[in-house]
């Protein structure tokens, strides 16, 4: 008796330990493996990036043409580190004023 009782207890110990696995990060909460699966988080003057099915629709969207300090615009990009999609903003030089 005791034998049958102490292999029922090892099949769900081992049942709920193989049970357990550790599934990926969904890339709904912003995971990515490389750079393409990044993109801005925002249509317009982004200061973030989000997974690629994160990303905003932006089909009847018109943005100005300005670069913007402290967001992607004029030659920042999206970028994947450590399974995370985050922001490389680039620095815009100030115009003198005369």
């Amino acid at each position: 008796m005791r034998t049958r009782i102490f292999f029922a207890a090892l099949f769900f110990i081992l049942l709920a330990v193989t049970g357990c696995v550790v599934k990926p990060p969904s890339y709904a909460s912003g995971f990515c493996n490389s750079d393409e699966d990044c993109v801005p988080s925002d249509c317009c003057h982004a200061t973030g990036c989000v997974s690629k099915d994160q990303a905003p629709d932006c089909t009847d969207v018109f943005c100005t043409m300005e670069c913007r300090e402290g967001t992607l615009d004029c030659g920042g990009k999206c970028v994947c580190e450590d399974n995370r999609c985050v922001a490389k903003l680039a620095k815009v030089p100030m115009e003198p004023i005369v």
